[in-house]
């Protein structure tokens, strides 16, 4: 160390040691003075922790103002001005996701989405993914089982500029063979990365299960590698020319726009195209749902158990929405929830709050209880689980209880309709489902009337225990000898590989009812923990 720098730091000890003490004063109690009222008393008084909070009637909330259109060619648009920033969110939707593959083509609806989401307007421009980073935008895209969906969002003095080359994209896509092999490399890169995570594997193989082989709806969303690794640019550019097409096609718009200039923009952008035969909509189900089936898959090695458990709901056009909504609340979906107390308050199972999914797709919804948890506890947590969904259809949520239920959802909704991307996502349903744009208001209203004999009766359609498949991910050696866990059943166990197979045409997971495995897989409809 230089001689100079040693100086400075000897100096510096030196002051700081000749510096004055500073002493921090202590609050002190006179005793002369009475205890009563002192903040020593205060905090000795803990009789506060034990009086619980009141629950206010569930207030009116307002939600946005939603209107649809029809553009000149029959596409439905759902229109919601917010003028807070300004910015304009563009989303366009079709009806064709997983449900929609073909036998062996898993992954591709998707995959189509992703090559959409980076494509050209033209040969001598850039991506527009990068075009609208230029212009301080962005673009986002996705698919679920029903529909998939591209938008964008852009500043207001740019939106019109950015949704007309996003028509052009989406009508005339520049997908190239240089451009199909690096997504094919992308995607491929993706599902080895997120094979083997026990969430995931937990939801898809219950997915799977409650759909059934035949039905491309349980397959997974991105796909398997085989899928991809077969899947060629005339299937990309065949699945495009068929559902990318305003049969099929609805927009959101949401932002800082004037309505009758919007509608103008959007007739220009998608309404001179004309309007193809009527897309088919899939209907609720009228087929007998699979008979309740209970799966281990092996994870070996791994320290935690994600577990999946469930059944196929409502649509969220049902009369049921409402009352499952809150039943699924109840038993799971926040703090204060009976499953939340249970194994996270009482017995530690769980750090976080478990999930409860019950996200509605255009024919049914699945409603599913998940989480994760020690390999340990696995058996005994599932056990709780099942205990409280009995419970709720014996005993359902009453008085306080109810209203705190109905009050976390109804906060959630407002807190969910801020920011225009959060209208998108909610509306993204609405649209798809082709509800009216008052959906949002009426669900609220019947949120409000569902009772608790509603939640009783949503429980025992739709939780039944005897009906339930049951999804547990970890290392089977352990699972399997876990006498919590076997009290249900005899799971069948799968390995990993066999759950992320293209299972459109044949299933790893045996049906019990057709022989052929030594584990049936059946759940003990009998078994009470």
């Amino acid at each position: 160390m230089p001689p100079g720098q040693q100086l400075s730091i000897v100096v510096l000890l030196f002051a700081m040691a000749c510096a004055p003490a500073r002493v921090t004063p202590v609050a002190t109690v006179s005793s002369e003075a009475g205890t009563s009222g002192t903040a020593v008393e205060e905090a000795k008084d803990q009789s506060w922790r034990s009086v619980k909070p009141v629950v206010e009637p569930l207030q009116a909330v307002t939600l946005p103002s939603v209107e649809r259109q029809e553009l000149r060619n029959g596409i439905p648009v759902y229109l919601v001005e917010n003028h807070e920033v300004p910015l304009v969110l563009a989303r366009v939707l079709v009806n064709a996701g997983t449900c929609s593959e073909a036998p062996g083509k898993t992954g591709l609806a998707n995959f189509v989405t992703g090559l959409l989401s980076t494509a050209r307007v033209d040969a001598n421009r850039l991506p527009l993914t990068e075009e609208l980073e230029q212009r301080g935008g962005t673009i986002h895209s996705g698919t679920t089982s029903d529909f998939s969906f591209i938008g964008l969002e852009a500043l207001t003095a740019e939106w019109e500029r950015s949704l007309n080359d996003l028509a052009r994209v989406i009508q005339h896509p520049l997908i190239q063979a240089e451009d199909f092999d690096p997504h094919r490399a992308e995607t491929l890169a993706e599902l080895r990365k997120t094979a083997d995570l026990g969430a995931q594997l937990s939801i898809q193989a219950l997915r799977f299960i409650l759909q059934g082989p035949a039905n491309p709806c349980g397959a997974p969303v991105a796909g398997t590698p085989a899928s991809i690794r077969h899947l060629t640019l005339q299937n990309v550019l065949n699945f495009h020319r068929r559902y990318w097409s305003p049969a099929y096609s609805a927009v959101l718009l949401v932002g800082d726009f004037e309505r009758q200039s919007a509608l103008k923009v959007l007739n220009d952008a998608f309404g001179r195209l004309p309007r193809s035969s009527k897309a088919v909509v899939r209907k609720a189900q009228t087929r007998a749902p699979a008979a309740p089936r209970f799966v281990i898959i092996n994870r070996p090695g791994a320290a935690q158990a994600n577990f999946a458990v469930g059944h196929l709901g409502p649509s969220l056009a049902s009369e049921d929405w409402a009352a499952v909504t809150v039943m699924t609340r109840a038993l799971g979906g926040f703090y204060f929830s009976r499953i939340t107390k249970n194994l996270r308050i009482e017995k530690g199972y769980i750090y976080g709050a478990n999930f409860i999914d019950n996200a509605a797709r255009l024919a049914e919804s699945i409603v599913s209880i998940r989480s994760g948890v020690g390999v340990d506890v696995g058996g005994a947590t599932v056990v709780e689980i099942m205990k409280e969904i009995r419970g709720i259809i014996d005993t359902p949520p009453r008085d306080e209880e109810l209203k705190r239920a109905q009050i976390s959802i109804s906060n959630g909704m407002v807190v969910r309709l801020q920011g225009n991307s959060q209208i998108a996502a909610m509306l993204q349903d609405v649209a798809a489902n082709n509800l009216p744009a008052d959906y949002l208001n009426r669900f609220y209203e019947k949120l409000r009337r569902v009772t608790s004999q509603d939640v009783a009766d949503a429980a025992r359609k739709f939780l039944s225990p005897e009906e339930l498949s049951i999804v547990v991910v970890g290392p089977s050696e352990r699972l399997e000898r876990d006498p919590q866990l076997r009290s249900l059943g005899n799971p069948q166990v799968l390995s990993i590989e066999q759950i992320f197979e293209d299972k459109t045409e044949a299933s790893a997971i045996s049906d019990p009812s057709r022989g052929g495995g030594t584990r049936s897989g059946r759940l003990r409809a009998t078994a009470r923990p």
